[in-house]
């Protein structure tokens, strides 16, 4: 087999191992797949809530609070448990320009409005190749959401809007 690069090496590194401040955009042109893939790591398993999406001209801001995978999981010990937590970071995911948005959620699920929905992933999906829409597709487990968005002036960006911490450090209780 020939020696590809190591993504998860580069990821670690790139973000670094120390807690900061993580801003991210995906870049258009040739880059915006791979670009696309570092950004889904960096919100994977984020929290949201539709009541605080917020739609202003054609620009959504959706808050998250995000786990940092890029940090990698932290041991920890209390009561001579072991065990690891991730750091975690309220950030900003936005997108624009916005054309529509559109939910779907599992037939026999009834999410309301300030329900805690879990990011598994983000993509970008084309209906047609000659089209000069696509959609951003964050999805999750019984639900989706699906941002279309013109192609050309594509801005999709994560903005931490603090230091990452460790929930026990703050909250003086072990995660669960």
């Amino acid at each position: 087999m020939k020696k590809q690069p190591d993504f998860t090496q580069l990821f670690y590194e790139f973000f670094g191992s120390k807690p900061r401040k993580v801003e991210y955009e995906v870049r258009n042109g040739p880059c915006r797949y791979h670009d696309l893939v570092f950004l889904s790591s960096l919100i994977h398993d984020a929290r949201l809530q539709r009541e605080k999406i917020q739609k202003r001209g054609t620009r959504v801001t959706i808050p998250i609070n995000r786990d940092c995978w890029e940090l990698g999981l932290t041991p920890s010990e209390e009561n001579g448990l072991k065990y690891s937590e991730l750091h975690i970071a309220d950030a900003i995911l936005s997108v624009s320009p916005v054309k529509n948005i559109e939910w779907s959620f599992n037939d026999n699920i009834n999410f309301s409005l300030e329900a805690e929905l879990w990011i598994q992933s983000i993509w970008l999906e084309r209906k047609n190749w000659r089209d000069e829409q696509m959609n951003v597709v964050l999805d999750g487990m019984d639900w989706r959401c699906i941002l279309t968005v013109a192609e050309d002036d594509l801005l999709l960006k994560v903005k931490d809007k603090e230091i990452p911490y460790l929930y026990s450090v703050r909250h003086g209780v072990r995660a669960e």
